[in-house]
Order: structure tokens, then C-alpha cells, then sequence
């Protein structure tokens, strides 16, 4: 009941044949009846299936802000994209389709479609409303979204600057730069909003979120964990001045 009543088993189409869902709708018949030809299952808990004719690829990932997702950002960014330009079609799904699925399509978003990540996520969250990346996994993603501005820009030689602030305030110095290549990417105060926002106090919101979250037990032979004082597991004061000075202040 509650997997339909917060759209968690629809299988959601973000772009053109790249969808994003839970185990509930990653079926069999779902996959062989959208013609996926790749399927990647993000989640450590769920096991991996075998269809005749369908690339599968299995993760061993966890959802907590500790597991190190970005590991796989790039290369499953690449194997989505090699799918979807020959006209393959391309299903990620995790327990959920919330948290480390979504943070693998925004990765393949920002990478192949030029996006930003504030774009990227927007765009997701329009397609599937129960979208939110748990804030290590954002984190990283916004690591990602800097390497990539940083790869691009040593391509261009006149880079177009992001807004942060609205047009009524003025850009922090600190402010990113982007390339050339592709259209200026326009952030404004008032519309930047991250996974976390609520109709409450949005600052408040995440700091409870942060604080509330529970360690997971660390083995120490897993690579999927890094220790307690790594820099992905942020404070939640640190968590919150680390967004704010990529996207601006909260509303």
C-alpha cells in the first residue's frame, strides 16, 4: 500500500529510456516488457537477476551516508551511456528507488547531459516526487559535480561562471565556474533547494535529519565504508556550510 501511495513502485522514465524505480517495479515483466537491455540493482540486500538478453550489473551497497557510492559514478555513468546511444534502454533500481539509485542517475545526468547538480536533481524529483539522496551520498555528489566542473573547465579556455545569488544579490566570489561548451547554468537563492527542503525550517529539517541518522556497524573487511573521521562523514554544521556555499543560502 504505502509502495504505491508515495509512487515508490512506479517505474519512472527521468530522460528518454533511462527509469528509475524500486524492486517493486524492477519485475521481470516490467524489464522484458519496457525492453530494457541494461539493468543495474544498486542494492547489497536484494539479489541479482538474470535475464536472457539483459546486461545485469549488481552492486553490494549499502544506504547510509557512510557507504561510498561515488566508486561507482563514473563507470556506471559510462556503461548507461554506451546503452542508451546504440538505443538500448537502460532501468536502475535500488530498495526503494530513492536513495542510491536516484544518486547514480543524477550522476549520469551531470556527466552526459551537462547538467548541473541542482538541474539534474530538480529534473529527477519532477519524474519521480519520492527521489532524495541520503546527505552522504549527496555529498559525494556534489565532490562529483566539482570534479566535473573541474575536468571541463581545464578544457575551455573561457569559462561562463554559475549565479549562485539572485539577480537582486551579488555572486559570492567562491562561486564555481563552468565551460563554454553548453549554456550558462543559472542558480538563483530563492529556487536552489536540496533534497532535504520542507515546508518547516529547512536548516532545522537537516540538522535533525544528520543527527538522527544511526551509524552502521563498520567491517573492517568492507570497501564499501570508510572510518567515522573521513571527510564524508560530515557534521551537520559542516554538512550545511558545505551546501551552502555550492548553492546558496537556504530559504
Amino acid at each position: 500500500m504505502y509502495a504505491n501511495m508515495y509512487g515508490i513502485s512506479q517505474v519512472s522514465e527521468i530522460v528518454s529510456n533511462l527509469f528509475l524505480t524500486s524492486v517493486y517495479g524492477a519485475t521481470k515483466e516490467n524489464i522484458i516488457r519496457k525492453n530494457v537491455s541494461l539493468l543495474i540493482n544498486s542494492a547489497q540486500e536484494l539479489p541479482k537477476q538474470d535475464i536472457a538478453g539483459v546486461e545485469s550489473i549488481k552492486l553490494f551497497l549499502d544506504d547510509t551516508p557512510y557507504a561510498l557510492i561515488n566508486v561507482y559514478f563514473d563507470r556506471l555513468a559510462d556503461k548507461m551511456h554506451e546503452h542508451l546511444t546504440r538505443g538500448g534502454r537502460v532501468l536502475v533500481h535500488c530498495m526503494l528507488g530513492v536513495s542510491r539509485s536516484t544518486s547514480l542517475v543524477l550522476a549520469y545526468l551531470m556527466k552526459y547531459k551537462n547538467m548541473s547538480l541542482k538541474s539534474a536533481y530538480d529534473l529527477a524529483a519532477s519524474r519521480r516526487p519520492c527521489a532524495r539522496p541520503n546527505p552522504g551520498f549527496w555529498r559525494q555528489l556534489v565532490d562529483y559535480e566539482k570534479k566535473l566542473a573541474s575536468s571541463y573547465q581545464s578544457k575551455s579556455e573561457i569559462p561562463i561562471p554559475i549565479s549562485i545569488a539572485s539577480s537582486s544579490r551579488s555572486r559570492p566570489a567562491s562561486a564555481a565556474r563552468y565551460p563554454s561548451a553548453g549554456p550558462a547554468r543559472r542558480y538563483s537563492a530563492q529556487s536552489s533547494r536540496s533534497p532535504f527542503e520542507t515546508n518547516t525550517n529547512t536548516t532545522s529539517a537537516i540538522l535533525t535529519y544528520l543527527n538522527n541518522t544511526r551509524s552502521p556497524q563498520v567491517s573492517h573487511k568492507s570497501s564499501l565504508y570508510v572510518n567515522p573521521d573521513s571527510r564524508y562523514l560530515q557534521k551537520s554544521s559542516d554538512f550545511i556550510t558545505t551546501y551552502r556555499s555550492s548553492y546558496g543560502k537556504f530559504m
